[in-house]
């Protein structure tokens, strides 16, 4: 008779390494369209709106935007490092099995 612990748990080592190269793809291509929406920004800050309480607004939150590069990229890696480590976890921890 087939006994479980309560639980199966089952990792595919392919799909995790796909699904982990499609967050860093995604993460890449966030990156440049930030980078885009970064340049249409600045272009709407210095040629349509100069002064004024909205110039002042827009500048504030170009600024706020422009800071959000590379934080994509390093959530990106941190997810990767962090679903190797769990990988990794998971391998000693049936490594009794194998």
């Amino acid at each position: 008779m087939h006994e479980t612990i309560g639980y199966d748990l089952v990792v595919d080592e392919e799909e995790l390494q796909a699904e982990l190269e499609r967050i860093v793809t995604r993460a890449v291509n966030y990156e440049e369209v930030l980078g885009l929406y970064c340049q249409l920004l600045s272009a709407v800050k210095e040629e349509a709106i100069i002064e004024g309480n909205t110039a002042e607004n827009l500048r504030d939150f170009c600024e706020e935007v422009t800071q959000l590069k590379g934080e994509l990229t390093e959530i990106a890696e941190q997810i990767y490092r962090l679903s190797v480590c769990y990988h990794m976890a998971i391998d000693a921890a049936d490594s009794y099995l194998y």
